[in-house]
């Protein structure tokens, strides 16, 4: 695999990461919580919910489905994340190759 192919896939998987984490961040800030507020109710460290919000790092489906729950997220939005959430995995696996 080329070199540039590589850099391209990367990006990709780079750009889902920073778009399903804008919409975290998004999606809690419209519901009305802190950050603070959101961890608790996730019961996850506060930093950790910075990290998925800033794309540092990328939460599993369950908890973005408990993440909805709590931020009270409308269907078109939990359908989004749904339709979402395999692509990183469906990528990471297509790197692989």
């Amino acid at each position: 695999m080329g070199l540039m192919n590589r850099a391209l896939k990367w990006g990709w998987l780079l750009y889902l990461r920073l778009k399903v984490a804008s919409l975290l961040w998004r999606q809690r800030v419209r519901s009305g919580l802190t950050r603070e507020q959101a961890a608790l109710s996730l019961d996850i460290a506060e930093r950790t919910l910075r990290n998925y919000e800033i794309g540092k790092c990328s939460p599993s489906l369950k908890l973005i489905a408990q993440m909805m729950a709590v931020y009270k997220a409308s269907d078109s939005t939990i359908f989004l994340f749904c339709a979402m959430g395999p692509l990183p995995l469906f990528a990471r696996n297509f790197l692989k190759n």
